[in-house]
């Protein structure tokens, strides 16, 4: 189930800052990050939770009114996040959305209450198997019969135990 986004509020998260850098928190965020690699990297993040918060109607993050963005809105973004990603990336994503939320405060863009209640969004906890641990039997047995069916090259490969 994707989360709700709350259509009145979604309207009013369009802005007229897109054109003013110097006052848009997102382009105020990019700018504090180390390397160009993380800027790009977080500028897609944050241009996928704008078309969450938007439903689709803002991919740009420049053109979103982070400085608009509520508990409810913060909410909703973590929950699609945690259906979609895997723990680490949507708590990257989460990360990228308390830097512009903090750059909006900064601007003077947003009260401290606001912020601060915005930004309080948990992380998502998420657990990862470990690399390298030994396999069960079942688990070996299952990926053999895997290597078993796969008709192309690479399954007679890996069924080798060489």
């Amino acid at each position: 189930m994707t989360a709700e986004i709350i259509p009145t509020q979604t309207n009013q998260l369009a802005t007229a800052q897109a054109s003013r850098l110097d006052l848009n928190p997102v382009a105020a965020y990019l700018a504090g990050l180390r390397s160009k690699r993380a800027q790009t990297v977080q500028l897609q993040a944050l241009a996928k939770m704008a078309e969450i918060i938007s439903s689709g109607q803002i991919s740009d993050p420049l053109a979103l009114d982070w400085s608009g963005l509520r508990y409810s809105h913060a909410q909703a973004i973590r929950t699609a996040l945690a259906e979609h990603y895997a723990a680490a990336t949507a708590n990257r994503f989460l990360s990228a959305m308390r830097g512009v939320l903090r750059a909006a405060f900064l601007l003077g863009l947003m009260t401290a209450e606001d912020y601060q209640r915005a930004s309080m969004v948990k992380a998502i906890t998420g657990e990862t198997i470990p690399a390298g641990r030994e396999l069960d039997p079942g688990e070996l047995t299952a990926l053999m019969a895997d290597c078993e069916n796969d008709p192309t090259p690479a399954g007679t490969r890996d069924a080798d135990p060489v």
